[in-house]
């Protein structure tokens, strides 16, 4: 006996897995589903222990279809591979002719089987559902693969077009922000709309802060998710806590806020993010550091400060005295 599968706990069907086949029990031990000539869980083809909770799959002719967990056929089998979709319970993979597509668990088409590739976004809900998880599609052009985008709902947002995309994740809004790369270069899409145009080398999106950063030449430079310019790309290095962005131009540091306004401070050689996305700890010229947010500026030479937790932090002062506060 190589296995049990147990798809859905509140179901009395229990998948024992052999060498060379697979049955289905129920919890009197009697064999169920027996028309059928091999029943497995549908698994992640990534990660084996996810599965699917209301589907099951069988094999017939050496291809496959989907049925319930009652045994109702969903569709026939006409499948070369059905596995669970990583990051999207409730959304089967399928595999027909070299080409993928995805499925619900009532076998309804969310993706025509018309790709070479298809994965979840990965989005996943502040209440930790995938509801709005959409799908990264691909294609094989004569320039090697192409990337689109397709909605939850199975709306094709973006064409196979892109040399590489992916989803800004951890934000809580409707929409889908994408960024994609064409010849070389980067550009943000609020769903079919280009938010930051194709200008840029590289953008990573900042979950934190909420901001996308953009490097041109080895620049940095910071936009809001509405596509509004927040710093052009004018600095060499940066570091992100929140609300606050210190950003360095000309060997010079300067601290803004989440809306390009100057928050004044002393003269600090290096800014660095805590855990509290409310504060940085900062160093000057000569080693001492500070406290800084917006309503909080330490004017005392600590020679180092850590942070513990919530809004409190470790002080060291030049007399080696530590304390919390």
């Amino acid at each position: 006996m190589y296995g049990i599968d147990i798809p859905n706990p509140s179901k009395d069907v229990f998948i024992v897995q052999t060498e060379d086949k697979s049955e289905v029990f129920n919890q009197q031990g009697e064999k169920i589903l027996t028309e059928y000539e091999q029943i497995e869980a549908v698994k992640s083809s990534e990660d084996v222990s996810e599965i699917e909770t209301e589907v099951l799959k069988y094999q017939k002719n050496g291809l496959y279809g989907l049925i319930n967990l009652e045994g109702r056929p969903i569709t026939e089998p006409i499948y070369n591979e059905i596995t669970s979709l990583d990051y999207r319970p409730g959304r089967i993979l399928v595999k027909k002719d070299e080409k993928y597509g995805v499925l619900d668990a009532e076998g309804n088409v969310v993706v025509e089987v018309d790709y070479d590739k298809i994965i979840a976004d990965g989005y996943c809900a502040k209440d930790g559902s995938y509801e709005k998880t959409g799908y990264i599609v691909a294609k094989k052009g004569k320039d090697g693969i192409n990337f689109g985008y397709i909605d939850a709902k199975g709306n094709p947002l973006l064409d196979t077009q892109y040399e590489s995309l992916e989803r800004a994740l951890e934000y809580d809004d409707e929409h889908c922000y994408l960024i994609a790369m064409q010849k070389g270069k980067k550009c943000v899409f609020k769903d079919k709309k280009k938010m930051i145009d194709s200008h840029f080398q590289e953008i990573t999106y900042s979950n934190l802060s909420k901001v996308f950063v953009v490097n041109k030449n080895g620049k940095y430079g910071f936009y809001h998710l509405n596509g509004k310019v927040i710093l052009r790309p004018e600095y060499t290095d940066y570091s992100m806590a929140g609300n606050y962005i210190s950003v360095t131009k000309e060997d010079k540091t300067q601290l803004f806020d989440i809306n390009g306004n100057l928050v004044e401070t002393n003269s600090y050689t290096k800014m660095m993010e805590t855990e509290n996305p409310s504060y940085f700890i900062a160093e000057d010229e000569n080693g001492y550091q500070s406290i800084i947010s917006k309503d909080v500026k330490l004017s005392e030479e600590y020679t180092q400060i850590s942070y513990a937790f919530h809004h409190y932090f470790i002080f060291t002062n030049k007399s080696r005295k530590i304390w919390c506060c």
